[in-house]
């Protein structure tokens, strides 16, 4: 309780070099040997002690002729001393990596639909928020960026449910809802609808030309399921594994596509083209978050993965994703 009040009272003038020098005393139990230890005169050494002293208010060492050793005072600070040096080396060592994490890099990986709302504003909040920290962004095929993940060629990945495996930790971030993109004449061949907004049967598209990814492409094996799931067979015309050659397609009126409402954000309107939401059913498809079987070994990675939940909300709001299915 007394040498809480004297820290309490007088450690404003404590140095945390002189508690080194304390403790390299009391383990040499030497003046002259810690003194040499310390690589300092023993009278530099000494008087440094005698600082001490004066702020803890008590005599630290007795001294005799076979060395020096604790008093009362000194064995009691002794444990204090320890403590502090210690929490000071943790201190060190964290505030060290996370210094040196965030001057490194992070790389990302994301399926191209994703990458077209996502990326922007990814790389302009981590660049304000990490200014020494190199970002790299990939985009591909949802298996491919998974691919990408396993192999420890980035750090966190964006992916639909059918590029999961066992070896990633996941979490549900949104969901990307499906739509119809064709011309406006294309729709009014189709149903007669001269109303762009109106939502299209999915047993309707069954009837007309599509222009989709090839069946490695996981958007590819989603449609062909939920044809099958309801007792349709999709007209399938052309493969394209680009979004822009899929867009280029549909513009050209070669065939309907089927992509998330997001692939395509700001072409819509500046090329012509009309984007209808698909229902009866309604298709959405999940988006996950991913890592590898440890989390990012960057100290800020939690922070990042925070920030990318954070702007999915936004897009949420902004009606480009909905909220994710559990």
């Amino acid at each position: 309780m007394i040498l809480r009040r004297h820290l309490r009272d007088r450690g404003r003038g404590m140095d945390l070099r002189l508690i080194r020098y304390f403790l390299q005393v009391a383990s040499s139990g030497s003046f002259s040997k810690a003194a040499l230890q310390l690589e300092m005169p023993q009278p530099s050494l000494s008087r440094n002690i005698r600082k001490l002293e004066g702020v803890l208010g008590g005599i630290l060492f007795h001294r005799d002729g076979r060395g020096a050793h604790l008093t009362l005072l000194g064995r009691s600070f002794l444990v204090h001393a320890q403590t502090i040096v210690e929490a000071w080396q943790d201190a060190e060592e964290e505030l060290h990596r996370l210094t040196q994490s965030t001057r490194g890099s992070v790389s990302f990986g994301l399926p191209s639909s994703v990458g077209r709302v996502l990326s922007v504003p990814l790389a302009r909040r981590l660049g304000e928020a990490y200014p020494d920290l190199s970002i790299r962004i990939l985009e591909g095929f949802s298996g491919h960026v998974a691919e990408w993940l396993q192999n420890g060629q980035i750090d966190i990945a964006v992916l639909y449910r059918g590029s999961l495996s066992p070896g990633l930790i996941s979490e549900v971030l949104a969901a990307e809802e499906l739509y119809c993109f064709a011309t406006p004449d294309a729709f009014r061949a189709l149903d007669g609808c001269d109303t762009p907004e109106a939502p299209i049967p999915f047993g309707a598209l069954a009837r007309t030309p599509l222009v989709l990814p090839g069946r490695p492409h996981g958007l590819r094996r989603y449609l062909d399921r939920a044809a099958r799931e309801n007792d349709l067979e999709l007209q399938v015309v052309l493969e394209v594994d680009a979004l822009y050659t899929t867009f280029e397609a549909a513009r050209a009126q070669i065939g309907m596509a089927i992509m998330p409402k997001a692939a395509l954000a700001g072409d819509l309107v500046s090329n012509g083209m009309v984007a209808r939401r698909i229902e009866a059913p309604v298709l959405t498809q999940n988006l996950y978050l991913a890592t590898g079987a440890r989390r990012p070994n960057f100290a800020a990675g939690p922070e990042m993965i925070s920030l990318i939940k954070a702007i999915s909300a936004e897009l949420v709001a902004k009606e480009y994703w909905v909220p994710a299915r559990t």
